[in-house]
């Protein structure tokens, strides 16, 4: 279904009509115009990245999946870079003093250009600047970035590049200071295997139910250049393959980072991080199937506070005629699935439902969502005319108590259905707020400027690990602001195929100031820090407790 954003008025229509003498002409005043809450500024601030197929169809299944977007300073000049990933594309848009982006891809050392899709940015050797792990089909990248360059670091890394690579996810597992790294695969797929399947006599994409599953690997960061294949070692002995999504987090607060993994119509896998041997916990946990007891077609994934209880719960994208799992963290190593009680539900079952990612796009303190969508199969109008290839793209606004409202006619670049894969979320304009790059599969990227009137304060928040990781990944916050607390975990990861800016953000409400601001870092040391200022970016050292730092 299209959706339209306009003025709505009140028309008065003139015409022959007896009127009553005495009654007076009442001028009806027009409604005010509904303010915009992102602008689609791809072409004016010089990012111009395109994918597409043309008008051939249909599509393998290898083609359908799309890629992802990742935000990062590769540079070091506090301006937010967009690196753009695709089917033999890579461009990497450096943000100029202006504001605009220039590709600088080739000049800096991106040069290959391999069937990807996913991707990661995280500080792998920790020097100071982000590396760049791509993933993609039979191929597998690591790009050690030397101060504003990159140099290939694949072969010394000993990544295995064979197999459907989907998703990469970064996460230090073993809690050494060095970040490891998960690399979901998807099917066997190849020009050994069924390229299209017939569907009412029409011949179209396939799902994943004719292919094998692969599976993925974890690697252990050696601090050396090098990586361990650990899957076995460390207890992904039992996953259940066709991953699409993929993303650590505690979600049991027990200081050890948990992993979760979306699969594509197999039980979804979440991993208990027990000491630095992981076990899948997925069935017991109720996130392994949906709230009817199946599988669905896992793709995106999210954590985050949507409910503000002080735990972290989970969100995955999946097709068409399902819906949007949300899973509420019931803190006793459990979850309920709440996607219809809660408003996602029914919004949700047209689409299929590529990227889920929560944020504060509007600092009212309170999570929402943006759902970015698109089928896969190419010509579905011709076997279901309920739906079409290009859909319209979602944001729900957090209604304040957890329920979800769409407001999607308040992005004005939505009224335009297109095929949405991977959206990568950053303050590239350094306002702030949240933006958003949303790549397209069958045409120009969006670059999705926050322009939403605030209801509340904000924080920014880049943190520097010494025993932990350079990035702080997977610190956990807790900050009381305003007589509420706000818990939240440092993050680039989540949605789909995609990587996000590095600063945390937190809208604070009305909150004036932050009284304390609690920072577990992964190594468990402790900092505390009190009367923390709004509306600004700080940095906050490991083992720098008191002592925050404007940026």
């Amino acid at each position: 279904m299209k959706r339209s954003v306009g003025i709505l008025a009140l028309l008065a229509l003139g015409g022959c009509v007896r009127r009553p003498i005495a009654a007076p002409l009442v001028a009806q005043a027009a409604s005010p115009p509904v303010e915009p809450l992102f602008q689609e500024v791809a072409q004016e601030r010089g990012v111009r990245f395109a994918l597409g197929h043309g008008n051939r169809s249909p599509l393998t299944i290898l083609e359908t999946l799309g890629a992802g977007a990742a935000w990062l300073d590769f540079d070091g000049d506090d301006r937010l870079d967009l690196l753009l990933a695709g089917e033999h594309q890579l461009a990497l848009f450096r943000q100029q003093e202006d504001g605009t982006f220039q590709e600088v891809s080739q000049r800096v050392g991106l040069k290959r250009r391999d069937f990807w899709q996913g991707c990661a940015v995280g500080d792998l050797d920790n020097d100071g600047d982000p590396d760049i792990v791509l993933a993609g089909y039979e191929t597998i990248a690591l790009y050690r970035n030397q101060g504003g360059t990159f140099i290939d670091a694949t072969h010394r890394a000993a990544l295995n590049p064979s197999g459907w690579n989907s998703c990469v996810a970064l996460g230090d597992v073993n809690r050494d200071g060095w970040l490891d790294l998960f690399v979901g695969r998807y099917v066997d797929f190849g020009p050994h295997t069924i390229q299209y399947c017939l569907h009412r006599g029409i011949l179209t994409t396939c799902g994943p139910r004719p292919y094998d599953p692969q599976f993925g690997t974890l690697y252990r960061n050696n601090g050396d250049g090098t990586f361990t294949d650990v899957t076995r070692a460390w207890g992904l002995r039992d996953a259940h393959g066709k991953a699409l999504g993929a993303a650590f987090c505690d979600f049991d607060d027990d200081g050890w980072i948990d992993l979760y993994v979306a699969n594509d119509e197999m039980p979804c896998d979440l991993y208990r991080n027990e000491g630095g041997r992981l076990r899948n916990v997925g069935l017991e946990s109720g996130t392994a199937f949906t709230f009817e007891g199946n599988t669905q077609a896992g793709m995106g994934v999210d954590w985050g506070d949507f409910d503000r209880d002080g735990r972290l719960d989970l969100v995955v994208g999946t097709y068409q005629k399902e819906v949007v799992s949300l899973y509420r963290n019931l803190g006793n190593g459990t979850f309920q699935e709440e996607s219809m009680m809660r408003g996602l539900g029914e919004p949700t079952f047209p689409h299929v439902v590529f990227t889920v990612k929560f944020f504060d796009y509007d600092h009212d303190g309170w999570l929402d969502l943006l759902a970015a969508n698109g089928h896969t199969q190419s010509n579905i109008k011709e076997v279901d005319f309920s739906t079409d290839y290009p859909q319209p793209q979602q944001l729900f606004h957090n209604r304040g108590d957890g329920t979800f409202e769409e407001v999607s006619q308040r992005v004005p670049a939505f009224a335009r259905p297109i095929v949405g894969r991977g959206a990568a979320f950053g303050d590239f304009d350094d306002d702030g707020d949240l933006d958003v790059a949303l790549v397209n599969l069958e045409g120009e990227a969006w670059l999705l400027e926050n322009v939403a009137l605030k209801r509340g304060h904000w924080l920014r928040i880049r943190l520097v690990g010494k025993r932990s990781n350079r990035d702080g990944l997977n610190a956990r916050l807790n900050l009381w602001a305003g007589g509420r607390r706000f818990v939240l975990e440092a993050q680039t990861g989540g949605g789909f195929f995609s990587s996000h800016d590095p600063w945390v953000h937190v809208g604070l409400g009305p909150a004036e100031r932050v009284e304390r601001l609690e920072v577990r870092w992964p190594s468990g040391h402790q900092d505390v820090f009190m009367n923390v200022p709004v509306d600004a970016k700080i940095l906050l050292r490991e083992g720098g407790s008191h002592g925050a730092s404007a940026s």
